[in-house]
């Protein structure tokens, strides 16, 4: 794989980073996003908006990438995210850990039971990008020192595919990123939430992103795209009934104060 970071192996990369990455490139214009400003405060390859695993791992491909990269995330620190409170799940196909206990799957399945649990209201292509190279984010982390785990079954997969640490704690994830992160020195600002996305209508893309709060702004520009690992939609039962109708009235709502899904509504509003 090349170490030269371009727009189609940005967009791989983001898809393989972790839980259900998606590039800005890719989001319609909304009430909440305008022109880019006359100033920007920051230039940068990729712009990573969440700092939970999906989002610490896009920002460590990037940056392996040789691209420049830069992290905003609304939470206090990564033990405040959605990977924190997983309780040491992760699902992925084709890992080391499958092939060394001979795990019978395939990434079609995979794709194929993200679909239908999500009441097939998830776009296909990004799922089966996700699907493929799942295996290869979670071995990535164990090359890069995680914790003890093992393999399980879990309801709504058809094949053993779960990936639990045994800890039971998604802080083990977290451990491994912050170690990757800082060894990079990669930016990454906490209680700095997207609050505008600036979006270009000729070239049909978000441009750059506006942060922060209590008056304290920064207006970055992404020369290449943004990467939105913002998934903690649990935090309130609000939020998990607006961002999974399949489970709406059913689920158990629990995170922190980053996992409403607003990130998610300044795109789409």
């Amino acid at each position: 794989m090349s170490s030269i970071l371009t727009r189609r192996n940005f967009l791989k990369t983001a898809a393989a980073a972790g839980a259900a990455s998606a590039a800005a490139p890719a989001l319609a214009a909304s009430s909440q996003s305008t022109a880019a400003p006359k100033h920007w405060d920051q230039t940068v390859d990729v712009v990573v908006l969440g700092a939970g695993g999906a989002g610490l791992m896009a920002a460590c491909q990037v940056y392996d990438k040789k691209g420049k990269v830069v992290v905003f995330d609304k939470s206090y620190s990564p033990y405040h995210s959605a990977t924190r409170m997983c309780g040491g799940l992760f699902t992925a196909y084709g890992s080391a850990i499958q092939k060394r206990e001979h795990a019978k799957d395939s990434w079609q399945e995979f794709a194929h039971d993200i679909m239908d649990y999500g009441g097939y209201m998830s776009l296909k292509e990004p799922v089966e990008l996700f699907a493929k190279h799942s295996g290869e984010a979670f071995d990535w982390l164990e090359d890069h020192g995680l914790a003890a785990h093992h393999l399980e079954p879990y309801a709504g997969h058809t094949n053993v595919r779960a990936h639990r640490q045994d800890s039971f704690k998604g802080r083990d994830y977290i451990d491994v990123l912050e170690k990757e992160i800082k060894a990079r020195k990669i930016e990454v600002h906490h209680r700095m939430p997207v609050v505008k996305m600036y979006f270009d209508e000729a070239a049909n893309r978000v441009v750059g992103v506006q942060c922060g709060r209590d008056g304290k702004f920064i207006n970055c520009r992404a020369k290449m795209g943004i990467v939105m690992a913002t998934g903690g939609i649990t935090g309130t039962p609000e939020s998990l009934d607006r961002w999974v109708p399949s489970v709406a009235g059913k689920g158990v709502a629990i995170g922190g104060e980053g996992n409403d899904g607003s990130a998610m509504m300044v795109a789409v509003r």
